[in-house]
């Protein structure tokens, strides 16, 4: 989706948290979610909930985080005005990490935040914005990241499906012949196959715990 997602924390903590939604595509189409767009402003709070409970935080700073779930994002970044009680007012953005984000979308993310701030009449320093700027980028990495891992994983399943598929017609048909030569032939191949097999299995399990790192 080519749409960015905010919402702040309301000072008073009393009134509607601030929402808007950006549609990249077309820039001039952007709005604030009003009381009675109730729908969408719980479906928001339901997708930003969701992202930092299930999804895994790859950045926190100085009261900044970043989380990923799958392709979506949401990033945190504190204001520099502190609600009622004196504590950290957060602002959030959601949305979904483009197949091919552009050099500029990590700065473009940012800029859309502070614009957001301002029309809500907070601010975000300059120190902030550096920081939430590299939270992007490490979203957009861990996102390329995860993508690599997944091709690499359906390549390996299907190398293991090949050969395990060549390994049952060779001994399909080495039980199908008596000679020796045959059978000697037979056992060479079905050990290259094996052999395949296991170097198959080895990378799989190799993916999969760098993976998790």
């Amino acid at each position: 989706m080519n749409k960015l997602w905010f919402r702040a924390q309301s000072l008073d903590n009393q009134s509607l948290d601030p929402m808007k939604v950006v549609d990249l595509m077309e820039i001039e189409n952007k709005r604030y979610l009003s009381e009675e767009d109730v729908n969408k402003r719980q479906k928001l709070a339901q997708e930003i909930s969701e992202v930092s409970s299930k999804g895994e935080e790859i950045f926190s700073e100085n009261s900044h985080s970043a989380f990923l779930h799958g392709s979506k994002f949401l990033l945190k970044t504190p204001s520099d005005e502190l609600d009622e009680s004196g504590r950290i007012a957060p602002l959030f953005c959601y949305g979904y990490v483009p197949d091919n984000p552009s050099k500029s979308w990590s700065s473009e993310v940012i800029d859309f935040l502070v614009g957001f701030a301002k029309g809500i009449e907070r601010t975000v320093s300059d120190e902030s914005q550096k920081v939430a700027h590299e939270g992007v980028q490490k979203i957009v990495e861990e996102r390329k990241r995860r993508k690599n891992v997944e091709k690499t994983l359906k390549w390996v399943g299907l190398g293991a499906t090949m050969a395990a598929t060549i390994l049952a017609f060779i001994i399909k048909k080495k039980k199908g012949r008596n000679e020796g030569i045959d059978q000697e032939m037979g056992r060479r191949n079905q050990n290259l196959v094996l052999g395949i097999i296991v170097v198959l299995s080895v990378s799989l399990l190799a993916t999969v715990i760098l993976s998790k790192k």
